[in-house]
């Protein structure tokens, strides 16, 4: 055995450690929820809400159609132009005909517009009663064993009560609400009504609070941004993350796949769990993982097959488990 592949086996018992089954993550792009077609390029005009929160919601939704890049994103400074120009842009309730043949000229096949709902982040003040130990300014000798000697020794020791005492703390509570809409400039129809809502709630003593609490704007911020990415994945594909169970029973090959899947490289892998395969015919586990890699890849008739084979082998509920999970979703 060369040193190269001793190296390489010492690290995989690092990474992998002494249980047989190891747990992978990956990504993985799912579609958009709602059925959306005939929409290429959108325009992203600022919300109706309090103080900056339309121009704010507006904005992280403009982002997140540039970071996934399945819609073209209308300039959001030509947009501004072109609502200046029009008095008709109402709470909620869309644009102009005047505005819309603007839009169809700059090639707009939808307009994504709303209301801010709730924006808002407060603190509510209170006290819990908690137990709090107090000196009493009494004392008692209390028996020390030395551990090094032996000896027994007496020292003073302050006789302590237990009272109840009024802490006070915080609870501060953040609410972001927004109602989108993304209208077809085309046809004049709706094609999304989505309410999104996502909440803040956490308390903490008084004087833990700097440490505890997150600041006010970031919470606003992180709301701000969860309510965004829930309607995006409405409207436009998405990654997820996800995970999958393999097992690290039988050969080198087997291991090694692993070590490569947790890294990323699924080709690698799959090329270690079929060499694995075909060399332990009655080891379910490499017959299962060359499925799960499979499954991983989009490949879901390989996917059945394989781990069909690893349950005849041996058919264990999880291999039973992931049969159901990769047949329905091949039957979507």
């Amino acid at each position: 055995m060369n040193k190269r592949l001793v190296l390489l086996l010492v690290a995989l018992f690092v990474v992998l450690g002494c249980t047989t089954t190891k747990k992978v993550d990956y990504y993985k792009e799912l579609p958009s929820e709602l059925d959306i077609r005939g929409i290429q390029k959108v325009a992203v005009a600022d919300f109706d809400g309090l103080y900056r929160s339309g121009r704010i919601i507006a904005s992280k939704v403009a982002a997140g159609i540039v970071d996934t890049g399945h819609y073209r994103l209308f300039e959001r400074e030509k947009m501004a132009e072109i609502l200046s120009e029009h008095d008709l842009y109402k709470r909620g309730a869309g644009i102009d005909a005047a505005t819309t043949r603007q839009l169809r000229l700059h090639g707009v096949d939808a307009l994504i517009f709303g209301v801010v709902d709730a924006y808002s982040i407060a603190d509510q003040r209170g006290t819990s009663a908690v137990e709090k130990k107090l000196g009493t300014g009494r004392f008692r000798k209390v028996a020390h064993k030395d551990p090094k000697t032996g000896e027994t020794k007496y020292k003073d020791e302050e006789i302590m009560r237990t009272v109840l005492w009024n802490r006070p703390y915080i609870l501060r509570q953040g609410s972001v609400g927004v109602t989108f809409r993304m209208a077809n400039i085309v046809t004049g129809e709706i094609v999304a009504v989505e309410a999104m809502t996502s909440n803040f709630s956490e308390k903490a003593w008084k004087d833990e609070v700097d440490r505890k609490l997150p600041a006010k704007d970031a919470i606003l911020d992180s709301l701000a941004t969860e309510v965004v990415r829930k309607f995006l994945n409405k409207i436009q594909p998405h990654t997820v993350k996800a995970s999958i169970a393999l097992e690290a029973t039988g050969g080198q090959h087997n291991k090694l796949g692993i070590l490569y899947a947790r890294n990323g490289l699924w080709d690698k892998a799959l090329d270690e769990f079929e060499i694995a395969r075909q060399g332990e015919h009655d080891n379910p586990s490499a017959h299962y993982n060359s499925g799960m890699v499979y499954y991983v890849l989009g490949d879901c008739a390989n996917a059945v097959s394989l781990v069909e084979q690893a349950i005849a082998i041996e058919p264990k509920r999880k291999y039973v488990r992931a049969l159901a999970m990769i047949r329905s979703l091949s039957y979507e």
